[in-house]
């Protein structure tokens, strides 16, 4: 729920991952530590050693990661950035064909 939340297409994009995803063999416990984690891990030194071009794209209502958050990785790390309006935290779900066409345009 909380990688849809805000998402335009929240509804379409939970029942997609709801079932493809088999919730009911989760433990609960071990996400809560996985996010803790990912809470407490910074690659931002690393990031900056990249080489190749980067595009980060994200939702604008991505719930998870703050996009101020990965607006200023993008910035140190010269890597672009694509902001999809009405979008969550799982974009490629949820909007598959915006996120198709950045990519495709980016690419180019």
């Amino acid at each position: 729920t909380l990688q849809v939340s805000g998402d335009s297409n929240a509804k379409a994009a939970l029942r997609f991952l709801k079932n493809v995803s088999h919730f009911q063999h989760y433990d609960l416990m071990e996400c809560g530590r996985g996010l803790n984690l990912l809470r407490q891990l910074d690659l931002l030194e690393t990031m900056k050693t990249l080489k190749c071009p980067c595009l980060f794209v994200q939702g604008d209502k991505d719930a998870v990661v703050n996009p101020e958050i990965t607006q200023h990785v993008a910035s140190v790390t010269h890597a672009n950035i694509k902001l999809l309006a009405g979008a969550a935290h799982a974009p490629h779900v949820s909007h598959p064909d915006e996120i198709s066409e950045i990519i495709l345009n980016y690419l180019q």
